[in-house]
């Protein structure tokens, strides 16, 4: 079996850096997520960081967006950290995955789609969470998309 996410965090920044200086910030076996997710809306720079495995850890199998008051699913763990961190409008978005397979298969890659359109198309072979990740903040429509 190939490599599958293991681990979804974010990185959170509050000024821009280089890349190199991003990738010194990147931890040990994680990989970074490009796309600050929230660009074009102000506020922090945070970037999802991806850590993958086959080596017996358990895989991602699903991963949702709440908001402040949603609690996460039985099986879910929800991150303390917040999306649109730093801005001073949007939505107060929040990540939770599972690692339960009764929930999905494993999901192997994870890419951010970026978009001047509410609705974007993933690329072939993707799916697409349906939460705009800069909801209310302005910006680009923000989307996590999973294979």
């Amino acid at each position: 079996m190939g490599k599958y996410v293991t681990d979804l965090n974010v990185l959170v920044l509050t000024e821009r850096l280089s890349e190199e200086d991003l990738d010194a910030r990147t931890p040990l076996g994680w990989t970074r997520l490009d796309e600050d997710l929230n660009a074009g809306a102000g506020g922090d720079y945070l970037y999802f960081l991806v850590e993958k495995g086959d080596d017996g850890r358990s895989p991602v199998t699903g991963i949702t967006f709440l908001t402040r008051e949603q609690p996460a699913a039985p099986g879910y763990v929800k991150s303390p950290v917040d999306l649109n961190s730093g801005t001073d409008k949007g939505m107060r978005i929040y990540t939770a995955i599972t690692h339960d397979l009764a929930r999905g298969k494993p999901i192997t890659d994870l890419r951010i789609l970026v978009s001047d359109v509410r609705t974007p198309q993933p690329d072939p072979g993707y799916q697409i969470i349906p939460t705009d990740l800069n909801a209310g903040a302005g910006g680009k429509y923000i989307y996590l998309t999973y294979a």
